[in-house]
């Protein structure tokens, strides 16, 4: 095996390490220290819906709809600017949004959700090159 093979079996691995201790931060997380970034309205589009995000795990959740379910605490600070509100992303490469499902229970889902497997971007990224 080449040195160049080697060294992407162990970024791979890392990879998929920090995917899953992310994962399990976002399932432990309390969301305590919540922002928000407050609805965008547009000219010749819809506008964009109020977002929330937790500083800690970096899970988001939009507004609109059935309103926040996870993100439910009042947020510490609401911003006006969307790139401030996505600078402060803990994980930039490993952006969770969740909306909701309304069919059946009306579950959260994440909406990176790939036949029922939870898969960041990153993630996905690696593995198709994989493929």
């Amino acid at each position: 095996m080449s040195k160049a093979a080697e060294l992407q079996l162990v970024v791979s691995s890392a990879r998929h390490l920090l995917c899953s201790e992310i994962q399990h931060l976002r399932q432990d997380c309390r969301h305590k220290r919540i922002i928000e970034v407050d609805y965008k309205p547009q000219t010749h589009l819809p506008s964009l819906a109020p977002r929330r995000m937790c500083l800690d795990c970096g899970i988001e959740e939009q507004g609109w709809g059935a309103g926040y379910k996870i993100l439910t605490k009042e947020p510490l600070e609401t911003l006006k600017d969307r790139d401030e509100f996505y600078s402060r992303r803990p994980f930039p490469d490993h952006a969770d949004t969740w909306a909701w499902c309304y069919g059946g229970r009306g579950h959260a889902v994440p909406k990176e959700n790939i036949n029922g497997h939870y898969r960041c971007k990153l993630h996905e990224r690696q593995e198709s090159l994989a493929a």
